[in-house]
């Protein structure tokens, strides 16, 4: 015997379910885009070095210590423009005379080179983390005061 009753339960238990599936595909859906989205925004990132330029950029702004941080940094970012563009010199975070004096640190007696292992402290004194991993050393495996400032 036919229940109209019983038949729209049914009708609505199959609506419901799905509804149901229809939405658990499209919250699939939604966090496989997402994970894809998240790992794409990090593999650009990390190809074009994002973080490389936030710490630059940072770096430059706690030495200079400017008073208008902004135009600061719209200036370096057009000087660095102009040296992407090969019409002028890369913006340095320190100068020559910087460098030497870091390596002077290391090579208290002046004799014109350090170790390798100096060299890599120096790098990291320097905030230099993209640098030679394995420098040209002389012939007693140490590294000369020009290829550490050339390098950093």
């Amino acid at each position: 015997m036919f229940n109209p009753i019983v038949c729209l339960s049914l009708i609505k238990i199959q609506l419901k379910e799905n509804v149901l599936s229809k939405v658990g595909q499209m919250f699939m859906a939604v966090f496989q885009t997402a994970a894809t989205t998240r790992a794409d925004a990090e593999s650009y990132l990390k190809s074009k070095k994002v973080h490389e330029l936030f710490v630059f950029l940072a770096s430059h702004l706690v030495v200079a210590d400017q008073d208008d941080p902004i135009d600061y940094l719209i200036d370096l970012l057009d000087q660095c423009m102009l040296f992407r563009a090969n019409l002028r010199n890369p913006p340095l975070l320190f100068s020559p005379e910087h460098l030497e004096a870091v390596f002077r640190a290391f090579d208290p007696a002046g004799t014109g080179v350090i170790s390798r292992d100096q060299y890599e402290q120096g790098m990291t004194t320097l905030g230099i983390s993209e640098h030679q991993q394995d420098p040209e050393v002389d012939s007693q495996g140490r590294v000369e005061k020009e290829v550490f400032v050339a390098e950093a």
